[in-house]
Formats: structure tokens, sequence, C-alpha cells
């Protein structure tokens, strides 16, 4: 199994830059991925939001099926981009105390304060636990 310390060494990188690299490469990807899927569905029934499919396949102008799955696929794929949680630190939210490192609670509509320590160990075992109950809390909803 590849670990963070062996990439570290070969590579020359932090072992911590190595893990916070990789969450955000993970998390961008899984963005990425999901609005693809949902650009496909957008254009296989020329539509721009869900709701206008939603109302194209109840006003029947728009055969419902497959449409009902991909309009279910839609609202799975915002959900989930909807769950993916990010701290970062571009400089787009200058009204925030902690300017320019901030906290995206599930989408880029809501933007919160960076509560992550400093210190850069800390502040990947804050992140580490808060996937832990992230982790916890999706094993309690199935």
């Amino acid at each position: 199994m590849v670990s963070a310390t062996r990439i570290s060494k070969i590579v020359g990188v932090s072992e911590e830059e190595i893990i916070n690299k990789s969450l955000i490469s993970f998390i961008e990807r899984e963005i990425r991925l999901a609005e693809a899927d949902i650009a496909d569905i957008r254009e296989r029934y020329n539509v721009i939001s869900k709701e206008e499919l939603y109302k194209a396949i109840k006003s029947k102008k728009i055969a419902s099926h497959p449409a009902w799955e991909d309009y279910i696929v839609w609202k799975n794929k915002e959900r989930y981009m909807g769950d993916l949680n990010r701290w970062d630190n571009a400089p787009d939210h200058p009204e925030l105390h902690t300017f320019p490192e901030h906290f995206h609670n599930g989408s880029d509509k809501d933007v919160k304060e960076s509560e992550l320590n400093e210190d850069y160990e800390e502040a990947i075992r804050d992140i580490l636990g808060f996937i832990q109950r992230k982790l916890a809390e999706y094993g309690k909803k199935k």
C-alpha cells in the first residue's frame, strides 16, 4: 500500500502537504465529475435546471422514461456536491473575519469563517476528526 510517508520521501514534500493536496484534489475531482454528469443531463433534455426538467416531465413535453431516472440522478449529484465540505484560502470572501481562509459548508453558497488551527499538524487533525464525524453521520443515515 502506498503511504503519505513514502510519497513524501520520494517527492521531497511534507506528509501534511501530500495529505492536504490529496484531499483538495479528491474533492475537486468529485465536484467536476458530478458537474459533468449534470451538464450531460442538461444537454440531453435541453434544460437549464432540474426544476425545468421536472416541469417538462410532468407536462409530458419529455418522455418520463428515462427522464425521471435522470432527474433523480441530478438531484443526487447536487446533494452529493452539497455534502462535500472544504476549506480553502482563495481570496473570494473578504467579508469574513478569517479572510482569506474560509470553509464551504457543503456548498459554494454556504461559506463560513475557517475555524482551523493555525498549526498545520493540528489543522490536519481537525480535518481528519471532521471527516470521521461525517463518516459516522453517514453510517447512521444508512
